[in-house]
Parts: C-alpha cells; structure tokens; sequence
C-alpha cells in the first residue's frame, strides 16, 4: 500500500501552482522544525531532471508541470492531530480548495484536494493521517486539467472515482 501510495504522490505531483498558499505555508512553518519531522523541499528545475528518464510519458509531463514539492513526514511518532490535520482542510477550502478524495480506512484518513485557475491544477495536497505516521505533500504547479484526467490513477485496483467526476465537470 505504502508503495502505491507513493506511486500516486509521484504521479499527482505535476499538476500545481506557484503561488504561496498562507494556510499551507503556516502548516508547514508549525510542523517542519519537530525533531521528528522530515521536511523535503525541491524546486522544480531538481523534478525536471528527473523526470528526464521517465521517457515521453504523461507521467513526464506531470513531472515537469510541477515548479516545487514540499513534503512533510513523521514516520515515529506523529506530532500532527486530528484537530490540526481539520484545521488544515478548512482553511483550504475557505481558499477555493476542493476535495477530490477523503478516505478513512480504519486509523487511516486521507485527503486529496486541488486548487485550480484558469482550467488548470495549480495546486496539490495530499494527507495520510495514521496513529504513528503523516505524510503531507505539496505540488505547485500548472497542469491543464485535460492532461490531469488522462491520467491513470490506480489504489489497490480502485479508480479514483472522484477524481474522474472532478475532471468530467470541470471542462
């Protein structure tokens, strides 16, 4: 599962804004210096390197839509609660961010949303939220949305429903 969910991290990741969002940026300034935290930042030019190697694939092109990637992990011992994961996704939604996916899966809940302009995904989170562990990514970006929905997006042999109704009503 941890695979396919980074699988889906990598894949997704293309398709975002470069435009500094407060609420995220306020997330990660409270989060990112935990002695437990892992905190990844790449810039886009880092991506593009190598996404060189996917070859001429649509996975490419998501790969080189991104212009930075943020990632938060805590992998022992999740500083983040329930209550600031909340926080989190209302305050997003408040700036025109919509929820493709909130799954809860047992201990497990994750979220998927994207913020668009102009027909095009400029921004990208994701959360997984476990008991021990949290994963938050960040895509900024730019990815037309008729490129987000030619994309195959697969968990555990389950099509994103969402997301396909999300790209079908939102030419």
């Amino acid at each position: 599962m941890i695979k396919k969910i980074a699988l889906l991290l990598f894949v997704l990741s293309p398709f975002l804004s470069i435009s500094q969002n407060k609420t995220i940026e306020n997330f990660f300034a409270m989060h990112q210096d935990d002695e437990k935290a892992t905190h990844i930042t790449m810039e886009g030019w880092l991506l593009q390197m190598a996404a060189a190697n996917l070859g001429e694939s649509l996975e490419q092109k998501a790969v080189q839509a991104i212009q930075k990637l943020r990632i938060l992990i805590f992998d022992q011992g999740n500083k983040v609660s329930k209550k600031d994961q909340d926080k989190l996704i209302s305050g997003l939604k408040k700036e025109q961010f919509e929820s493709l996916l909130s799954l809860r899966e047992g201990t497990t809940h994750m979220e998927l949303l994207v913020q668009e302009q102009a027909g095009a995904i400029t921004n990208l989170l994701l959360t997984i939220l476990e008991e021990d562990n949290y994963v938050c990514l960040n895509a900024e970006g730019s990815m037309p949305i008729e490129e987000f929905r030619k994309l195959n997006i697969d968990i555990d042999g389950n099509t994103l429903q969402q997301i396909k109704k999300y790209t079908n009503n939102n030419p």
